[in-house]
């Protein structure tokens, strides 16, 4: 529609994988020749992952249109079906005939004579698998079962499985280990970076007829439709996958052919990539990426723990931010735009100091109350064995008054481990925990005490403890 507008013998940026438009990336360019490598070679299994929109189907037809009618090819796109429509449609995409009510061997075996026929006449079967991460557990299985037809020393049917990121972290899983060791590669396409973006945008308006003239070199393709800021906005909306910078130029360019404007600016961009896309409502503070990195440098200041930020905004003192000591947050209907907001306040280092030291010392405390806590608790278990002073009897017994003085005979086992020196030695340590414990709660801010309630506690557990 707007090709002939803009001196276009075609549409550049259409969402449809032909491989005249393919652009020849470094890392595209790596998992096409391996691709073309596993099917000469006979190699048998090779995953391709990549996010959506990355190319991977593109990838797949122009490795068909490499090879054009030297190999006998199908491709599977809907792979929302189970195992064994999935064998049948594998048949179906190779002519094979099969019986919809026959045994699933009967079908695997009718398969089987096809590939054994293709290997007969040196022809290459190639089967693509697209969106395979849809298949369930079952069909994958299945595949596995497909590619065990192979001949003594080749395999018979070379499988391209290409999905999404998630697929690669499918085959990880254990119980599809064997599918994965029979992988021959596994690659993943990147997304494009900025200068591979504008390059992409660059190849495709050439590829749709742009003409650049008796001196190519005064003006690339993409200059004549769009500015650098509108090359920003793609990449910073689309993130280097082609599929979006094709939604986005394509957009852009209608938008354009409406207005009768023959360029495209930033501002049209982001309107347009707003829209499209779904992003928050543009600002009309938009920076365009490369003003954006050369003016950080200049604009971020760095302030030391001594002195006090300087505010550089036209707002009054009333709606100046307070500082951290203020410990005050301001209200929502004081904070402006993001333009007059002041820079934030870093913490003192005496005030990072003194919390770092009182979080040492709440861990201290609840140290020290543990350990206090289980030695008190040691020291009631063996008081309660001894109740009265007893002596060792001939007959190794002991005699003694229970708790209402009646008598009693307690049997050697029943008698503590412990000597009395080591019960006494025990009290003597619980009460210097509980001592330092006091001694570290009085040095503690009201505050603090309040705060962490240890100095209640402790003083009514050390006078029980000493009691």
């Amino acid at each position: 529609m707007y090709a002939e507008f803009f001196a276009l013998r075609q549409a550049p940026f259409n969402n449809t994988p032909d491989p005249r438009f393919f652009f020849p990336t470094s890392d595209h360019e790596e998992a096409l020749a391996s691709l073309i490598y596993a099917v000469e070679e006979l190699k048998g299994y090779v995953l391709l992952t990549g996010e959506v929109g990355s190319g991977k189907t593109l990838i797949t037809r122009v490795m068909l249109r490499q090879f054009k009618d030297r190999i006998a090819s199908g491709v599977i796109t809907n792979t929302a079906m189970s195992s064994n429509e999935l064998l049948l449609s594998i048949c179906s995409e190779f002519g094979v005939d099969a019986d919809h009510d026959a045994p699933r061997l009967d079908h695997l075996h009718a398969f089987q004579e096809f590939l054994l026929r293709q290997f007969a006449a040196n022809v290459p079967v190639v089967l693509i698998i697209d969106e395979a991460q849809n298949l369930s557990d079952a069909a994958f299985e299945q595949l596995r079962m497909i590619g065990n037809l192979e001949a003594d020393d080749t395999k018979l049917l070379q499988m391209i499985i290409v999905g999404q990121p998630e697929l690669r972290e499918r085959f990880n899983a254990y119980h599809l280990r064997q599918l994965k060791q029979r992988m021959f590669r596994s690659f993943h396409l990147p997304n494009l970076s900025r200068t591979d973006c504008v390059r992409y945008i660059n190849h495709r308006l050439t590829v749709a007829g742009f003409d650049h003239g008796a001196d190519s070199s005064k003006e690339t393709a993409w200059s004549r439709y769009f500015d650098s800021e509108a090359i920003d906005v793609i990449y910073q909306y689309s993130g280097g996958l082609p599929r979006l910078i094709n939604s986005l130029c394509d957009n852009s360019m209608v938008n354009a052919y409406a207005e009768g404007r023959s360029f495209i600016d930033g501002r049209l961009m982001a309107e347009v990539a707003i829209e499209l896309i779904g992003y928050d409502e543009p600002s009309s503070q938009y920076v365009p990426v490369a003003k954006l990195e050369e003016s950080e440098a200049s604009e971020l200041e760095v302030v030391t723990a001594d002195e006090k930020p300087v505010v550089t905004t036209d707002a009054s003192p009333a709606d100046v931010a307070p500082t951290v000591e203020d410990e005050q947050v301001p209200e929502v209907s004081d904070i402006g735009t993001v333009d007059e907001l002041p820079p934030l306040t870093p913490l003192s280092e005496t005030r990072v100091a003194s919390e770092a030291a009182w979080c040492f010392e709440d861990c201290r405390l609840a140290d020290m109350r543990q350990n206090a806590d289980a030695s008190y608790e040691r020291l009631i278990h063996h008081l309660a064995d001894i109740q009265v002073p007893f002596e060792r009897s001939s007959s190794s017994q002991l005699s003694g008054t229970d708790r209402l003085g009646a008598p009693r005979q307690l049997t050697e086992p029943q008698v503590s481990n412990k000597p009395a020196d080591q019960l006494v030695q025990m009290l003597e340590d619980s009460r210097s925990s509980l001592d330092t414990l006091r001694q570290l709660v009085s040095r503690r801010p009201p505050g603090r005490v309040c705060k962490s309630h240890l100095a209640t506690e402790w003083a009514s557990a050390g006078t029980h403890a000493t009691s």
